[in-house]
């Protein structure tokens, strides 16, 4: 007698009860979603597959382009694969709104990759398409892709251009941190410690005032104000997070300190 796998006699079920009902998308897509859920991802698979093809012109049918790129991409680590779903999903249903989660996970698998020119393109079309402080979000992507291309420079100019255009965004603290961190990594060490006065000045309850005072010390260190550094340095033993951070820091200052004048650091 022939014996049929258990996803073959899942697929002749499915068939039959969609023979005999007209609404065989929703059923099927309850189906996949209870084997992702249940982290049976094989099956998921195909049945987002199966809904896919049989009711492309389903209400489904998109969302299941976009699950099927979703498992291949978190869940299986097939990144090709799921980009070939996304861009059939975007091909096929450009007016979906399963094309934002889409080109989400593009740009975090371009990212990932270190395709960051394509990724500033993913998050470029956002820019374009959405309205709102969400804007802010996609535009400080874009300059932390920059940041990843080590042009720090074109970082920055982003950056400054979003605090000009919404100078009290809610991200406002991470913008002047990271404006002062590429300042610093440019090797502009006066500016770096502008700016990161600037945001313990506007922002001084702001988790990230401690990082600031944190990057002040070590931009002064490296110009040599190793008793400047050293005291920044002892004001945040009490409220650092990470100690050791601090007295790794303070340990490397002193023994500078005792060495005598050096040359500055590169």
């Amino acid at each position: 007698m022939l014996k049929y796998p258990l996803y073959s006699t899942l697929f002749i079920l499915i068939t039959l009860i969609t023979a005999c009902s007209k609404e065989g998308a929703p059923i099927i897509f309850e189906s996949a979603e209870k084997f992702l859920g249940n982290g049976d991802y094989i099956r998921a698979l195909e049945t987002y597959n199966h809904l896919a093809d049989k009711y492309p012109e389903s209400t489904y049918a998109p969302t299941s382009k976009y699950k099927i790129g979703l498992i291949h991409h978190i869940y299986m680590g097939d990144k090709q694969r799921a980009l070939e779903a996304y861009f059939s999903l975007i091909l096929m249903y450009p007016e979906s709104k399963d094309i934002a989660f889409a080109r989400k996970d593009m740009a975090e698998i371009y990212s990932n990759d270190g395709d960051h020119r394509r990724a500033i393109g993913e998050y470029q079309w956002f820019i374009e398409n959405s309205t709102g402080p969400e804007r802010d979000d996609f535009r400080y992507h874009i300059a932390m892709e920059y940041q990843k291309l080590s042009d720090f420079k074109q970082a920055i100019i982003e950056l400054q251009d979003i605090l000009k255009d919404s100078p009290f965004t809610p991200i406002a603290p991470k913008l002047y941190y990271q404006i002062a961190t590429n300042q610093y990594l440019d090797g502009n060490l006066n500016e770096a410690i502008d700016t990161y006065d600037r945001l313990v000045s506007f922002y001084p309850e702001n988790h990230l005032s401690l990082e600031a005072r944190l990057g002040k010390a070590i931009a002064m260190e490296e110009q040599d104000r190793l008793i400047e550094a050293k005291k920044i340095l002892r004001s945040l033993e009490a409220t650092y997070p990470n100690k050791d951070v601090i007295k790794v820091r303070l340990s490397w200052i002193n023994k500078r300190i005792k060495e005598g004048p050096s040359r500055r650091r590169r």
